[in-house]
């Protein structure tokens, strides 16, 4: 994972075998490749302090907005 000039780059590898026999025959199927996610941040987000988790297949990541970036709070009836 990287961050650079407002963007968020994602880059990973998937490999996956595949066997099937049979009384007569044995077939094999390999999988293999790259991947990578490039992802526009919006402004006002602090790239330099995101982390990441990947826990049960599952990346997490987080990037900070910064002070000036987050908005004001007001009540909302319903």
């Amino acid at each position: 994972m990287t961050v650079s000039e407002g963007t968020l780059t994602i880059k990973g590898e998937t490999k996956a075998e595949e066997q099937q026999e049979e009384q007569n025959y044995l077939r094999r199927e390999f999988y293999y490749g790259t991947f990578s996610r490039t992802v526009p941040l919006p402004v006002g987000v602090q790239g330099e302090k995101a982390t990441s988790q990947l826990q049960d297949g599952i990346l997490e990541i987080r990037i900070p907005k910064s002070a000036g970036a987050r908005g004001k709070e007001f009540p909302v009836s319903v």
